[in-house]
């Protein structure tokens, strides 16, 4: 599977998995700016930046990196809410990753381009025309 966010921004994300053969292709975040390689279990990770970007971007590598612990998570979550304040991952930010990862899924489903409207919150095709929102029971496979 291949995928392709291209943001208003002008930042382009292109993310490729495979999970068919016995060698996935290796997690890479491919950006305009800069590449994230990631170790196959995430304990690595290393910052590329492209060659024009050298002089704005330092390579870095970060290794023995460790997944969080799911309640350490909670545990931040709950300790914000009782704080007032925002917890590491915020409902902003779960919107907007989910927007794009249900582009995504949309754009797959019906094989056409899927373009977002963040103003008016609509999707359409390339072609300009609205597309609706899948919603569970809208295809025969959801």
């Amino acid at each position: 599977m291949q995928f392709l966010a291209e943001f208003p921004s002008g930042y382009l994300i292109t993310i490729t998995v495979s999970t068919v053969n016995a060698k996935s292709p290796g997690f890479v975040l491919y950006s305009h700016k800069a590449t994230l390689e990631v170790g196959t279990s995430g304990e690595v990770v290393k910052l590329l930046p492209e060659r024009e970007f050298a002089e704005e971007i330092d390579p870095e590598q970060f290794s023995g990196l460790q997944p969080e612990d799911i309640r350490v998570h909670e545990k931040n979550w709950f300790d914000s809410i009782r704080a007032g304040k925002q917890p590491n991952a915020n409902a902003e930010l779960a919107i907007r990753v989910q927007t794009v990862i249900s582009l995504a899924e949309m754009s797959e489903r019906l094989k056409t381009t899927c373009l977002f409207d963040e103003k008016t919150r609509k999707i359409s095709d390339a072609g300009g025309k609205e597309v609706a929102a899948i919603t569970y029971g809208t295809l025969a496979q959801s």
